[in-house]
């Protein structure tokens, strides 16, 4: 078989911190045990622009191409990558991507073969794109950390994040009641996505309101995506044997917390990773294949304007996904920059 690799790829980069800059680098080589993909659709994750804002610390010296998640289609396979073959459709899932090395705001990216997950034929690749960085992360601590019960009542805070989104799409396939706290503004996005009751981030009774909706038992699942002082108010609303799952740290990655009030409720904290146990990523897309999972999508844009995609997050400006499409790479720049690969 005989296929075209770019020796050059556009990508958007991040050539000085705080500004991504769409240009040529040269495309990866694969290492052994990895694959070449070329990148169809890639999820945009408010990690990316913490990353990108030098709220995270990369690993990795300038210029840097940021994305951890994508989905595409095979096209190399390094020494000694039994299992997969040139021309499958997979996505790709993988922390160390846009953090230790360079990630997936490109044409195409190398990734080791235990970070792949096959996409289902009838499954497009941006709706498969939806399995990405945060579905895994909030699949990883419902099901592994807090053992999400069918029916249970389960709080999400920050429920219109993509985080948020993702766990309130596994609850609804759990058939949890859902009772999602967020701004009122989003109240009818987040009916429409699945949540049963939505209240008021604002409001000065959370807990009353909780002990209302519960029956005055409280919810047996909390799941914080905010971090920072919200952790300690989700503490508050959990009934004895409670959970508490943090998935993530938008309002910063320090907490006080009360642990006498955790432990007079016999409550816990879990957290998890987006890594999956194997064959958990083919599951998902699957899920998402036959309508069981979805996540709904804002919006579908060329790679070549990452910067406004991650402008529209920091502005709090999306119900959704966000999704970047590689910009056509035409005929007269591919000859210019490719060269023919043969494999067997």
């Amino acid at each position: 078989m005989t296929d075209i690799i770019a020796e050059m790829m556009y990508a958007a980069i991040m050539a000085e911190e705080g500004e991504l800059v769409y240009d040529l680098m040269p495309t990866p080589d694969s290492d052994t045990g990895e694959v070449i993909v070329k990148v169809h659709a890639i999820a945009v994750n408010l990690e990316d622009v913490l990353y990108r804002n030098d709220r995270y610390s990369i690993q990795k010296d300038l210029p840097h191409i940021l994305g951890s998640n994508a989905v595409g289609e095979i096209v190399a396979l390094g020494e000694g990558v039994s299992g997969w073959k040139v021309g499958e459709r997979v996505a790709v899932v993988y922390d160390a991507l846009g953090v230790d090395r360079n990630g997936t705001y490109a044409q195409y990216v190398a990734v080791p073969i235990d970070y792949l997950g096959r996409i289902p034929k009838n499954l497009e690749y941006q709706q498969a794109a939806s399995v990405g960085y945060a579905l895994c992360r909030a699949w990883a601590g419902l099901t592994y950390s807090a053992r999400l019960r069918k029916r249970e009542v389960v709080v999400i805070t920050g429920a219109s994040t993509l985080i948020g989104l993702a766990t309130l799409a596994i609850a609804k396939w759990k058939e949890a009641t859902i009772v999602a706290i967020d701004s009122p503004e989003r109240a009818s996005q987040l009916r429409e996505a699945g949540a049963n009751i939505v209240l008021d981030e604002s409001s000065d009774d959370l807990l009353g309101l909780v002990l209302t909706i519960t029956d005055d038992t409280s919810a047996s699942l909390v799941v914080d995506v905010l971090g920072g002082e919200s952790l300690m108010h989700s503490i508050e609303l959990l009934a004895f044997d409670g959970r508490l799952l943090s998935l993530a740290t938008y309002n910063g990655d320090i907490a006080m917390l009360n642990l006498q009030d955790l432990m007079s409720i016999n409550g816990s904290i879990v957290t998890a990773s987006d890594k999956l146990k194997a064959g958990d990523m083919e599951k998902l897309l699957e899920m998402v294949a036959d309508n069981s999972l979805s996540l709904p999508i804002d919006s579908v844009l060329p790679l070549s304007q990452a910067n406004d995609a991650h402008q529209r997050l920091e502005n709090d400006e999306t119900f959704g996904l966000i999704v970047l499409v590689p910009d056509a790479f035409s005929k007269d720049e591919r000859s210019r920059h490719s060269i023919e690969v043969e494999f067997d």
